[in-house]
């Protein structure tokens, strides 16, 4: 029995989706630098995309800082701490929030580039 070769399509990126297709139960297939053509078509957003996300994060991590200030608050006046582990496993998580946020948010300014100090 020959196998027979298929025919190529024209897009390169289509031919690396029929390739991952075709390889996508092999797990040894990746290793070793190869990606799926997914990954490396949406890897890369443009500055407006991470500005808008690292706003968003912002957002998710005073949002769920305020679950911690709440019922820290509620706890002090009551004279009762309760959920101790919640409040910091929120706590965790607003920080990260916080800080994927503003790395991407501060990723997407743009540098100045040495020809526009130079200009003086």
């Amino acid at each position: 029995m020959s196998k027979r070769s298929k025919p190529e399509h024209p897009s390169p990126y289509l031919n690396d989706l029929i390739d991952s297709i075709d390889h996508q139960y092999d797990p040894g297939y990746w290793l070793g630098g190869k990606r799926t053509p997914l990954l490396i078509k949406y890897n890369n957003i443009n500055k407006r995309g991470q500005k808008l996300t690292g706003i968003t994060f912002i957002l998710l991590g005073f949002l769920s800082l305020a679950g911690v200030v709440v019922p820290l608050v509620v706890s002090i006046f009551g004279n009762k701490l309760y959920g101790n582990f919640s409040l910091i496993f929120n706590l965790i998580f607003s920080m990260a929030f916080l800080g994927f946020g503003v790395k991407l948010f501060m990723r997407a300014r743009k540098p100045k580039g040495k020809a526009s100090q130079n200009e003086d």
